[in-house]
């Protein structure tokens, strides 16, 4: 081969080495790519369990604490039935009541704590939310005990209706007057009325007890558990928060406490919106 036509042949043989190299670095970068992209997903994976597993533990945590409440409830009626202090109708109508509180909570545990990572299925309807509030203080009455509450309950509530799944507000509302009867004291009053809010109708539960002391004040919807809230109020967030709502706490230790349901609109119907 002379020499004239061994210079072209090597410049396209260290073309195509060029080329090669150039393909295979490529190669390399895209592998790289693709490996990096594996590992960021698989930290935000990881990140995601444990943010879930953080979060069920916290809210076991609190469902324990609200199991010992009824539990109590039940040890004292035993302890003066052993006394022979026997009074069947308010033993048994009291002990019914709690066992009912206990099988509320369980259910609730399940249904929204231990399969958290599943989105809950609402079953929407329009619902009277002045009914609602009579039904889940008539539940908060039975298993108040001895004792008993004052409930100022807005007469314009039964032209309010709310579009929401019924099974979700009787938890929103349960746990929010219980949360209530349990802060306030024998003969207090609570306060439950409605106010105009931009966008939808707030519900407003006010009591006059010793307020949540161990709230965190930077608590806010952002952070769906915290010191002082207990199992109840955080499930009434989390319900309020599907619902496309918000649940927030103004609270002073002595004062009291004052809980806002805040319904948006497209979850209040137009005669509520009207209403208000």
């Amino acid at each position: 081969m002379r020499l004239t036509e061994a210079i072209p042949f090597f410049a396209w043989l260290c073309a195509l080495v060029a080329l090669a190299a150039a393909g295979a670095a490529l190669m390399s970068a895209a592998r790289l790519r693709e490996a990096r992209r594996t590992l960021h997903a698989t930290r935000r994976e990881r990140d995601a369990a444990q943010s879930l597993a953080a979060a069920t533990e916290r809210m076991l945590r609190l469902a324990a604490n609200d199991f010992r409440t009824p539990a109590l409830a039940l040890l004292g009626h035993a302890d003066e039935i052993g006394a022979g202090v026997i009074d069947p109708a308010r033993h048994g109508a009291a002990m019914a009541a709690v066992a009912e509180q206990l099988l509320s909570t369980a259910d609730a545990l399940t249904e929204h704590v231990l399969p958290a990572s599943r989105p809950w299925v609402l079953r929407r309807e329009s619902l009277c939310l002045g009914q609602a509030v009579s039904d889940a203080i008539a539940a908060v009455e039975a298993a108040l005990g001895p004792g008993r509450r004052h409930w100022r309950v807005a007469a314009d509530l039964d032209g309010r209706r709310v579009d929401a799944d019924r099974r979700a507000l009787h938890q929103i509302l349960l746990r929010v007057l219980t949360s209530a009867a349990r802060l306030s004291r024998n003969e207090d009053t609570i306060d439950v009325f409605c106010a105009a809010a931009a966008g939808g109708i707030t519900l407003l539960v006010a009591d006059e007890g010793i307020g949540l002391a161990a709230l965190d004040p930077a608590w806010s919807d952002a952070r769906p558990d915290s010191r002082g809230m207990g199992f109840g109020l955080s499930l009434a967030r989390m319900l309020m928060v599907a619902h496309g709502g918000s649940l927030s706490i103004e609270t002073s230790a002595c004062v009291g406490t004052r809980v806002a349901l805040h319904f948006p609109a497209r979850g209040v119907m137009a005669e509520a919106l009207l209403a208000a």
